[in-house]
């Protein structure tokens, strides 16, 4: 679909609607004429080459032990990367994020929608430790982060899981 507008007597044409075909280019034909005047007269003609860019593609990486997500993206010249809401704009190929802890929901697109969009989300667990270790009749807990909501399984030497309790609101 071709539309043109008039502004201070430029004229701009937009190509919209264009089909899918990232193999291959795409070639279009453009006449352009004056309204009122004859085509022998003026007259020009544009071959008009697209070429859909490259589909984004994300590599990630987790490191355990301190907490960071490392992307390294490809496809983009800029990348909009957002982590829980917050959005980073980068033109570097690589991006280090460190991860709260908790739920991460990870965004990355270029602001091309033909080039797809990245997301996932990485759950980042605080640390648990348990005392003493092993126990008989009793044990503490001790639950890092700020959850509210934690559940709790105990599996014997046999895999059988004999309580599940879900504890909420504690400290």
């Amino acid at each position: 679909m071709v539309t043109n507008s008039v502004a201070e007597g430029v004229e701009k044409f937009e190509l919209a609607q264009l089909p899918d075909q990232r193999d291959s280019l795409l070639v279009y034909s453009m006449y352009v004429t004056i309204e009122g005047v004859s085509a022998n007269e003026f007259e020009r003609f544009f071959e008009v080459t697209v070429r859909e860019p490259d589909p984004l593609t994300i590599y990630s990486g987790l490191t355990n032990k301190s907490n960071n997500l490392t992307l390294t993206m490809k496809g983009g010249q800029v990348y909009n990367v957002t982590h829980n809401g917050k959005t980073t704009q980068t033109s570097a190929s690589e991006i280090t994020i460190a991860l709260d802890n908790g739920n991460n929901a990870i965004r990355v697109d270029t602001g091309l929608e033909c080039q797809g969009v990245y997301q996932e989300t990485f759950f980042n667990s605080s640390e648990v430790q348990i005392a003493p270790n092993p126990f008989n009749d009793a044990m503490n807990l001790f639950i890092g982060g700020t959850d509210r909501t934690n559940e709790i399984s105990g599996l014997s030497n046999a895999s059988m899981k004999h309580f599940c309790p879900k504890l909420r609101g504690f400290k």
